[in-house]
C-alpha cells in the first residue's frame, strides 16, 4: 500500500455540533444587538420593552454526525424588531399639552424627564401602546434687557431692592467692579447679568 496517513481523524459527534451552534447562536444574538446600536438613527428612542425576542432563522453546518473532520463550518442568520420613536417629536407634543396649563411668564428649562410604563407594541402593526410619565421644570422668564434698564444708573442700595421686588428671583448677589464704583452704569453694553 502507498500513501495514506499515520494517526486518527476526529469524529463531528452531536455534542460538537451542539457546542458549535450554542457558541455561533450566542455570537449572532451580540451581533445583531451590536448592529441594532450602530444602524438606527441617533435621532430614534428604542423604549425597553419595545424589541421583540432575537428569532433565529437558519442554522446551518457543512458536516453531519459521524463525518470525520478536522474542523467544519456552522454558519447563522436571525432577526430582531423593533419600534423607535423620535423621542424630540414626542416633547415637542408634550410641550403643546403644557403649553396649555404654563403661565405665560415661565419658560421651559431643559427637556422634561419622561418615563415609559405599560408598554406593548405590535410588530405586525408598527405600533406601540405605552404609558408616559411626565416632569417638567419651567423657570420664570427673566429678561435681561428689561432688568438693565430697571438698574441702569442706581446704587447698590437701591439695585438690591429693585432685584429684590422682582418676580423669579429668589437669591442676588450685586458685585460693582472696579470696587470704586458706587452705581451701576447707564451704559447697558457695561451691565453683566448672570442667570442660574
Amino acid at each position: 500500500m502507498t500513501g495514506g496517513s499515520l494517526g486518527s481523524v476526529p469524529m463531528v459527534t452531536a455534542e460538537d455540533l451542539k457546542k458549535a451552534e450554542d457558541a455561533i447562536l450566542e455570537n449572532i444574538k451580540n451581533k445583531i444587538n451590536e448592529d441594532l446600536k450602530n444602524k438606527i438613527p441617533n435621532n430614534l428612542k428604542i423604549i425597553d420593552g419595545a424589541k421583540s425576542g432575537i428569532k433565529i432563522t437558519k442554522v446551518s453546518s457543512d458536516v453531519s454526525i459521524g463525518d470525520f473532520r478536522q474542523s467544519f463550518t456552522v454558519t447563522a442568520a436571525g432577526e430582531i424588531r423593533v419600534i423607535a420613536l423620535r423621542e424630540q417629536d414626542l416633547i415637542g407634543f408634550i410641550r403643546i399639552q403644557f403649553d396649555v396649563k404654563k403661565p405665560e411668564q415661565y419658560d421651559y428649562c431643559g427637556d422634561p424627564t419622561i418615563e415609559y410604563k405599560d408598554i406593548k407594541p405590535d410588530f405586525e402593526k408598527g405600533t406601540l401602546k405605552l404609558i408616559i410619565s411626565v416632569k417638567q421644570t419651567i423657570c420664570y422668564h427673566l429678561s435681561q434687557d428689561e432688568i438693565k434698564k430697571d438698574v441702569a444708573g442706581k446704587n447698590q442700595k437701591e439695585l438690591e431692592i429693585i432685584l429684590k421686588s422682582m418676580d423669579g428671583i429668589e437669591e442676588i448677589k450685586v458685585n460693582l467692579f472696579p470696587f470704586w464704583i458706587k452705581k451701576v452704569p447707564t451704559n447697558f453694553n457695561k451691565i453683566k447679568i448672570f442667570i442660574d
